[in-house]
C-alpha cells in the first residue's frame, strides 16, 4: 500500500475502523455482516479464512451456490466502503484474508499486553479495554454467535485477570484511589459476582471508610434482588457484618502501637549516652544483648566516668531481669525492675560486686 500506513480496527466497545494517512481517517462499513467478517478475520490467528468456511458461517442457511454468491457480494460492498483501506483485504480463489503488517487490531493488542508481567503492560491493557467484545453484534446466526460468545468470554476472562492484577497491585502499594478504580472495572464486567463485588466492598471500608462501604452494600443488595431476586451470599453478609463492626481498619490511618512497638523492639545499645524513660513493664520485655563484654563492666570503666548502671538503670534493670531465671514471668521481672531500681546505686558505689551479682542471677 503506497499511501496507507495502517489500518486501526477496534473491536472492544462498539466496532469502529479508521485509516491512518497523515491523520486518522473514520471509516464506516454500512453492512453489519461485513462488519462481523472484518472482526471474524481479524480475530484468526493468521488473519485468514478459507471462503467455504466463511460462506457457511454467515449464509449456511443457503444453499452453497447461493452462499458463494452472497459471500463476493459482500466483498465488493466492503471494498467500496473502505475505498483507502481496501488493500487491507487479500482475497484469492480459495481465502480472503487481511494484511497483518497493515492491520493494528486492539483485542489482539490487548491479549498481547494483558499477557506481560510487568505493571506497564497491564496499564496500557485496561487502557485498550473499552468495553465487551463487539456487543452490537449480534447477527441471529447460531454458529456466528456462538463464536462470537465464546471471543466475548474469553476476552472478559482476561480483562477480568488484568484488572485483578492492577488491583492487587494498587492496594500493596498503598493507593487506595488506583485499587478502587480497578475494582470498579472489575465488577462492571459482570455486576451481579458476588466475588467481585466482595473486593470492592473491602477496599471501599479500608480506604473511603465505613458509611461509603455500607452505602455500596446496599446498592448491591437492591441490584441483585432486582435483577435475580435472591439475597447476598452468606460470605457476603458476613462481610456486611465485619464492615458494620467497624472490623477494618482504614488503609490510610497510621498503627499507633508502631512507634511503641519499635521502642520496646529497639535492643539497648551500652554506648547509649542519654537515659531511656522506660516504664517498667516496658523495660521487662526488651531484648538485651547476648553478653556483656569485659571493656561493658563497670570494673573497667574510668572512675570519672559514671557507670552504666547509674547513667542508664533502666537499660540496666532490663538486662539483668532478661538474664535471670525469671524472665519468662512478666510479673516476677517488673517486680525486679523495682528491686534493681532502688539497688543500682548501690552497685554503682561497690563496682567490684556488680560481675559476681550479674553471674548470681
Amino acid at each position: 500500500m503506497s499511501k496507507l500506513s495502517h489500518v486501526t480496527l477496534r473491536l472492544l466497545g462498539a466496532f469502529a475502523i479508521e485509516a491512518n494517512v497523515s491523520r486518522p481517517i473514520p471509516i464506516s462499513v454500512r453492512s453489519r455482516k461485513a462488519r462481523a467478517l472484518l472482526a471474524y478475520l481479524a480475530m484468526k490467528p493468521d488473519y485468514r479464512a478459507r471462503r467455504e468456511e466463511l460462506a457457511a458461517l454467515f449464509w449456511g442457511d443457503n444453499p452453497d451456490a447461493l452462499a458463494r454468491h452472497s459471500l463476493r457480494q459482500c466483498l465488493i460492498s466492503l471494498r467500496q466502503d473502505l475505498c483507502l483501506a481496501s488493500e487491507i483485504l487479500m482475497v484469492d480463489r480459495e481465502a480472503i484474508g487481511l494484511c497483518a503488517q497493515s492491520v493494528c487490531v486492539d483485542a489482539r493488542r490487548f491479549m498481547s499486553l494483558a499477557r506481560s508481567a510487568g505493571p506497564d503492560g497491564l496499564t496500557q491493557a485496561a487502557k485498550l479495554w473499552q468495553g465487551a467484545f463487539l456487543p452490537d453484534l449480534a447477527l441471529d446466526i447460531e454458529e456466528f454467535d456462538s463464536w462470537h460468545r465464546r471471543e466475548a468470554d474469553r476476552l472478559s476472562a482476561v480483562a477480568a485477570d488484568v484488572f485483578e492484577a492492577l488491583c492487587r497491585n494498587a492496594d500493596a502499594n498503598g493507593d487506595g484511589e488506583r485499587a478502587i478504580a480497578a475494582a470498579e472495572r472489575l465488577v462492571a464486567l459482570e455486576p451481579t459476582r458476588e466475588d467481585r463485588q466482595r473486593t470492592a466492598l473491602m477496599l471501599f471500608a479500608r480506604y473511603k471508610g465505613r458509611e461509603a462501604a455500607l452505602s455500596r452494600a446496599r446498592q448491591f443488595t437492591d441490584l441483585l434482588r432486582s435483577e435475580l431476586g435472591v439475597s447476598p451470599e452468606a460470605a457476603t453478609r458476613a462481610l456486611i457484618d465485619a464492615i458494620k463492626r467497624g472490623d477494618f481498619e482504614p488503609a490510610h490511618a497510621p498503627n499507633r502501637a508502631q512507634p511503641a512497638a519499635q521502642s520496646v523492639l529497639k535492643p539497648v545499645s551500652l554506648q547509649d549516652k542519654a537515659p531511656r524513660s522506660l516504664p517498667c513493664e516496658e523495660a521487662a520485655s526488651v531484648p538485651a544483648p547476648a553478653v556483656l563484654t569485659a571493656a561493658q563492666t563497670p570494673s573497667n570503666t574510668a572512675s570519672a566516668t559514671p557507670p552504666f548502671w547509674r547513667r542508664q538503670p533502666l537499660a540496666a534493670a532490663s538486662i539483668i531481669i532478661s538474664l535471670s531465671r525469671d524472665r519468662h514471668d512478666r510479673r516476677a521481672g517488673t517486680r525486679k525492675c523495682t528491686e534493681i531500681m532502688v539497688a543500682a546505686d548501690r552497685l554503682a558505689a561497690q563496682p567490684s560486686a556488680c560481675g559476681s551479682a550479674l553471674c548470681r542471677r
